[in-house]
């Protein structure tokens, strides 16, 4: 770990100590009674430190989904190297010569790996610190909620017997009631959701549910949009085949025309006189 980085925490610890101390000084000046309690009779609570710049995202920032950029983050190698890289095409005389035309200048290569490698940088500490904050919050609301257990029975025994007190304190009943609250919905919210599937219905009552319809209509809908829309059939008109020309055969033709007339032969041995029959006319 970096030697600032070290001065830096010790700092924050040291920070969060004296804030922690100034916050108890004040409360136990405020609720004091007239003779100091004795020595470890009061508990606190670390606060978070004082120091601590958490920047709001820019106005009409909005988010995306993370999912968009599933296999384009860096892998803990590229970052380890990204940096170096970087340092690299700063002494890079040959840039022009080994890249030529195929990526932009030289300048923007180098600030827009110098910008990947600063936003990845930012979202690892970013998320070093939010596993601080969740390990923190876990330990500090598991001692609130034994407290709260101990103060709701109080509570609610002291409203029972002066109305007026829920209604002076609305925060502090809202805080006792929470829990009660959120275990009457929880059992609205199951009732509901099987009501659904008595009637055929998928249960989309609660934030889960809602969530898990929202993503199968998600997946539903690309599909939908990936699949290609069918291609509407051409009707066609039949095309009937021609007639076929039937043959009929030979003798089972039948003639219609008269007979030819046959040829009578004389007999042999006659001869046929020509002056006869030029006599005869």
């Amino acid at each position: 770990m970096p030697a600032s980085h070290s001065r830096s925490k010790k700092s924050s610890v040291t920070s969060a100590a004296a804030h922690a101390s100034a916050s108890a000084t004040r409360i136990a000046s405020a609720t004091a009674p007239a003779s100091p309690p004795a020595a470890g009779s009061l508990m606190f609570v670390t606060l978070p430190p004082a120091t601590a710049n958490i920047p709001a995202p820019p106005q009409g920032f909005v988010a995306t989904n993370g999912t968009d950029y599933r296999g384009l983050l860096p892998r803990k190698t590229e970052i380890a190297v990204l940096s170096n890289a970087v340092s690299e095409l700063q002494r890079f005389t040959e840039f022009t010569q080994v890249f030529g035309q195929t990526v932009p200048p030289l300048a923007s290569v180098q600030q827009i790996l110098d910008a990947a490698e600063q936003w990845s940088t930012m979202r690892n500490a970013s998320t070093d610190w939010d596993l601080f904050c969740r390990t923190q919050e876990g330990l500090s609301w598991k001692v609130a909620r034994a407290l709260i257990a101990k103060m709701k029975p109080a509570f609610a025994l002291a409203s029972s017997s002066n109305d007026a007190l829920a209604v002076q304190n609305p925060s502090l009943t809202a805080l006792f009631g929470a829990a009660s609250v959120i275990a009457q919905r929880g059992v609205a919210t199951r009732a509901a959701n099987r009501l659904a599937k008595a009637e055929g219905k998928p249960p989309t009552h609660g934030k889960a549910n809602k969530k898990a319809a929202k993503l199968a209509f998600e997946v539903a809908a690309a599909a939908a949009k990936a699949t290609p829309a069918p291609v509407a059939a051409v009707a066609t008109a039949a095309v009937s085949p021609p007639p076929a020309t039937v043959v009929a055969p030979a003798a089972a033709v039948a003639t219609t025309s008269a007979p030819a007339p046959v040829a009578t032969e004389a007999p042999a041995g006659l001869a046929v006189n020509p002056l006869l029959n030029g006599a005869a006319h």
